[in-house]
């Protein structure tokens, strides 16, 4: 897995408990503290879709977020990391470990087996009927009602994040981009090098982050533009979005806030980090991971 890091700069505002964070775009200094009901809060994915928030954990299960209140979503994944939750058709598939699982419409978890992969699963993307997976092997694919698995035959080495722009599906993998192109029924490589961290669509463009502080701008299948603040210092570069008002991107130095063309540090949280964010009905969503874990 892509290694985390951060730092403590010193910041206006201090946060001292790891944990879910709300705020309105508006009023980002002031975030709302939402307590998580176990000790051990270790996030590793989340998903914020139609106002509940899911999020899966390094070893305390699944866990939903839904009307000011936590529920553990099922046993069945107590003792298994939790990578990556997808909703696809109003279904919602997790990947645990080397399975994948998704609720059915009696409510009953049911398993996809997972060939041609003995390794973790990093995240999965639905589309059009296709389910791909980001494994350490790279990527793999199959059918999503039937059919067979197959492994994507590329360099591009481990690959951690899926996302969907341009008519296309991306995948970030320690050694750049790949896409994939459905007319064509296959993947291409893109010019974009490095370890990438995270892929965001906003409005059609995809957004990238990269472990060395890089943050680019894909605008179409060959170039690229860096958006990011300047100077990076040799930092993590975790997550990006645009919410209604601003571009909100989180380092190992914070969270920096673009309004316009430059970039402000807004707060950044000791001994801790925003490892994901989500925008959704004028809220923002930090989800907060303790340094090191």
């Amino acid at each position: 897995m892509l290694l985390h890091g951060c730092n403590n700069k010193g910041a206006p505002i201090e946060i001292v408990n790891s944990g879910i964070y709300i705020s309105d775009p508006e009023s980002l200094l002031a975030p709302k503290h939402i307590s998580f009901p176990i000790a051990s809060f270790d996030p590793i994915c989340s998903l914020y879709d139609d106002a509940v928030l899911y999020i899966g954990t390094r070893a305390n299960g699944l866990w939903q977020y839904k009307e000011s209140s936590w529920t553990s979503m099922d046993s069945l994944f107590n003792d298994k990391m939790v990578t990556a939750i997808h909703s696809y058709k109003d279904v919602l598939y997790v990947a645990a470990d080397s399975d994948i699982y998704y609720l059915d419409k009696d409510n009953d978890w049911k398993n996809i087996p997972v060939q041609n992969s003995t390794k973790r699963i990093w995240d999965l993307h639905i589309d059009q009927d296709l389910l791909i997976l980001a494994v350490d092997e790279g990527l793999i694919s199959k059918p999503l009602y039937g059919g067979e698995w197959s492994l994507i035959n590329n360099s591009f080495g481990q690959c951690t994040c899926l996302e969907k722009a341009q008519g296309q599906i991306f995948a970030g993998c320690v050694k750049g981009i790949s896409r994939y192109l459905f007319p064509y029924d296959a993947w291409f490589q893109t010019a974009h090098e490095g370890a990438v961290h995270t892929l965001r669509e906003h409005k059609g463009q995809l957004l990238a982050t990269y472990i060395d502080g890089r943050v680019h701008q894909i605008i179409d299948t060959g170039t690229s533009k860096d958006i990011g603040p300047p100077n990076p210092k040799d930092t993590y570069a975790f997550d990006i979005i645009v919410n209604n008002y601003d571009t909100l991107l989180s380092n190992n130095n914070g969270l920096w806030v673009k309004s316009t063309s430059a970039w402000l540090q807004k707060w950044n949280t000791p001994d801790n980090y925003i490892s994901q964010m989500h925008s959704e009905a004028d809220q923002t969503i930090f989800v907060i991971k303790k340094k090191g874990s």
